[in-house]
């Protein structure tokens, strides 16, 4: 039969079938073996990246935000020039869990400009920034962005790194 070499380790061999591709066992074990490292070596850094992935598209977001609003908060109007210690942030109506809104940056969207005092409120005492939304966009926004935020959705990696290349797009447009 003719020589063939090893799967694993290179090294030539006469096979016993026409079938066998290893030399030895051992090399069919360790091949196996790494072939698993490197599939659960995928895998883990695809967990890695997506934590990653959020918090950018959280702070694109953030920004995209905080420029529409000139960094005035919605709720007290105080801005980063006159409360330096209340920096601006970007205040989610319906919280950040439900991930189908939680970069609306519509502008009756889920997203809108809050200082750290207000957005610190609005966990206790959400009817502030409830109200100032159903005053500025309606009850029909608010039920509508209610409505949505029951949807289930199931982002992948892929989509958050496009939608993250959206808002760097959108996010380019309004600095210039």
């Amino acid at each position: 039969m003719k020589l063939k070499k090893c799967k694993f380790c290179g090294k030539e061999f006469e096979p016993r079938t026409t079938l066998q591709t290893f030399d030895r066992p051992k090399c069919h074990f360790d091949y196996l073996k790494e072939k698993e490292k490197k599939k659960f070596n995928k895998m883990k850094d695809s967990i890695r990246k997506r934590p990653l992935l959020v918090k950018k598209l959280d702070e694109v977001t953030s920004k995209i935000i905080r420029l529409r609003y000139q960094d005035k908060c919605v709720i007290c109007g105080s801005s980063e020039n006159n409360h330096p210690i209340n920096f601006p942030t970007n205040g989610h109506l319906i919280t950040r869990v439900k991930y189908i809104i939680r970069w609306d940056i519509r502008e009756d969207g889920n997203c809108h400009c809050q200082c750290k005092n207000c957005n610190g409120l609005h966990e206790t005492e959400p009817h502030h920034f409830t109200n100032w939304y159903i005053k500025t966009f309606g009850m029909k926004s608010y039920d509508e962005l209610i409505e949505e935020s029951k949807q289930e959705t199931h982002y992948k990696d892929y989509d958050l790194e496009a939608m993250l290349e959206e808002r760097k797009d959108i996010l380019k447009e309004m600095k210039i």
